[in-house]
């Protein structure tokens, strides 16, 4: 999973991985079999969506939750202001 991972948030297409010289480059450095493409896509790039779906939820939430602060810190700041 690292591997696709990896491929993916570099925007490395997974179609590389038949160039035969990148795939002894992994293979030599790290002293791994190189999984083929179709073996990424059938069992490990549907679980690196979902990572990557709850990674961009967990930030959109917490972008609004900050956003929601924001207002009701505004909206107190005006009222006291007001006194």
């Amino acid at each position: 999973m690292d591997l696709c991972r990896a491929l993916i948030s570099a925007n490395i297409p997974l179609n590389k991985l038949q160039n035969t010289e990148f795939r002894q480059f992994l293979k030599l450095y790290t002293q791994k079999d190189v999984p083929t493409e179709s073996t990424l896509r059938k069992f490990y790039l549907d679980d690196c969506y979902e990572e990557m779906m709850k990674n961009i939820r967990q930030r959109v939430f917490l972008k609004k939750n900050w956003i929601s602060s924001m207002k009701r810190l505004t909206l107190r700041e005006d009222k006291l202001q007001m006194q």
